[in-house]
């Protein structure tokens, strides 16, 4: 069982997650705790560590502290499998969970691990995507949706704002009659194009006004008219307007004490030095091994391809899954570096944010840790971070024998994944050891072994044959 409390086997408590089993691991000393896909919702978060035999809730942020004091217990090792922030619970929560989670990870900095997701690593981008050249109006009719979204589901910031226009109007055709310098001097601001980045690009459809019902709670505010508040703007979206009704966020704005610039201020700031998801960029990792466990975010194969062993911008694969993992490591470090050197664009007037063409010449001169921004987002090169282990069907499916042996002849019996929806509780599959390559004959008995190579070919031809169960179990 994934849940065993017995020495070094994880103790799960994950919306989305995966345990291959496989063979039979030396265990390391300390026990792990794991949890994943967390995406800001505090209140999941706090019944995780209710229920976590490794770790103890003292204290509640208070005012003016977003993170709250949490301990951790001696003899426990805590492992966070990414995708931290973005959706959140009742009253939004990416504030208060990465700012807990840095502060653990600040306490006990050899016993925590973060490891990283798409919708962690995906902040970087508002570093160059939200600043001020990138809003001038007379880029608006130019910037398209972003390349790694189908073409019939992209939406540019262009069609984004009239649809807002739209909304805030009450009349579709007068939006759509508005032209592109009309749209671009009403309604290309800040707060619009952060409200189209996150939807559009980052699968965060209404993180803004959750943001806003977070602030207003850390500062104070009664925790359920916060929630009714944000409920009340959003609900309202979808309603019919007469076109004097002011705009759902002017109300949650006015009831809440919290603008919209401010809003806007604590996405921005929180990448910069000394923001919560700087701290959580600068503190995470893309893999990590534990004794027999590897931990990943999203996995190591997928219908994309098998990224065990590859590194981007690297020649060839490197084949020992433990050596892959610090070099994979040591690039995320690389990029970071890019990043932190280089936040925004080298020139901000050289294209739209997103290339109609990934593969442009250029891209990586144009702003810092580029090649880590387009490691997290579907259709790169095969990727631990959007690994899925599912069959088309979207079931639940076991390694294949040649990368369960690549990891077995490394000392590697677990593998934990989360990132993809399976339920609330862990899907374990066990996978059969794999058995390992034949020895080659030599030389001096090659003509006489014929036999011998037969049968070897024969063993693993039928060791081939897996079979795995899954099996759900509550922590």
């Amino acid at each position: 069982s994934p849940c065993s409390k017995a020495s070094g086997a994880p103790h799960c408590c994950a919306r989305h997650l995966r345990g291959y089993r496989m063979g039979s691991p030396p265990e390391p000393h300390d026990k792990i705790s794991y949890v994943t896909d967390i995406e800001g919702n505090w209140e999941f978060f706090v019944r995780f560590i209710d229920l976590s035999e490794a770790l103890s809730l003292i204290a509640l942020p208070a005012h003016g502290s977003p993170a709250a004091q949490v301990d951790l217990q001696d003899g426990w090792q805590l492992v966070v499998g990414g995708d931290c922030c973005d959706k959140g619970g009742a009253v939004g929560g990416s504030i208060r969970v990465v700012s807990t989670l840095v502060e653990l990870k600040r306490r006990y900095p050899t016993r925590v691990t973060l490891i990283l997701g798409n919708r962690d690593v995906n902040k970087m981008r508002m570093t160059s995507e939200l600043s001020e050249g990138q809003l001038a109006h007379e880029r608006l009719s130019t910037t398209p949706g972003p390349y790694w979204v189908p073409e019939s589901k992209r939406v540019a910031p262009c069609a984004f704002l009239r649809a807002t226009a739209a909304q805030q109007l009450g009349r579709a055709g007068l939006a759509a009659s508005l032209s592109v310098a009309e749209l671009a001097s009403g309604y290309n601001t800040l707060p619009n194009r952060l409200r189209w980045m996150l939807k559009e690009t980052m699968g965060a459809d209404g993180e803004f006004e959750r943001r806003r019902a977070e602030i207003a709670l850390l500062r104070g505010s009664d925790a359920e008219h916060a929630l009714a508040v944000r409920k009340a703007a959003e609900s309202s979206e979808s309603e019919a307007r007469d076109g004097r009704r002011p705009r759902p966020s002017s109300r949650a704005e006015a009831a809440l004490g919290v603008t919209d610039a401010e809003v806007c201020e604590s996405f921005v700031s929180s990448v910069a030095p000394g923001g919560f998801m700087r701290g959580l960029l600068d503190a995470g990792q893309l893999a990590c091994i534990i004794g027999s466990t590897l931990f990943l975010h999203g996995g190591v194969q997928s219908r994309g391809g098998c990224a065990l062993g590859r590194v981007p911008g690297r020649e060839g694969e490197v084949q020992s899954p433990r050596e892959w993992a610090d070099a994979l490591n040591a690039w995320y470090a690389e990029q970071r570096a890019d990043w932190h050197a280089r936040p925004g664009w080298e020139d901000e007037s050289a294209g739209p944010s997103f290339a109609a063409d990934k593969t442009a010449q250029g891209w990586a001169s144009l702003r810092g840790g580029h090649a880590l921004m387009d490691y997290v987002v579907p259709g790169s090169t095969p990727t631990v971070v959007l690994a899925k282990h599912l069959t088309t069907g979207g079931m639940p499916q076991p390694l294949d024998e040649e990368l369960t042996r690549r990891l077995n002849e490394s000392g590697i019996y677990r593998l934990v994944v989360g990132h993809t929806p399976h339920g609330a509780c862990p899907t374990v599959i066990r996978c059969p050891a794999a058995p390992p390559h034949p020895p080659r004959p030599s030389k001096t008995n090659s003509g006489s072994g014929g036999g011998g190579g037969g049968g070897g070919g024969g063993g693993g031809s039928s060791g081939s044959s897996s079979s795995s169960s899954s099996s759900r179990s509550r922590s």
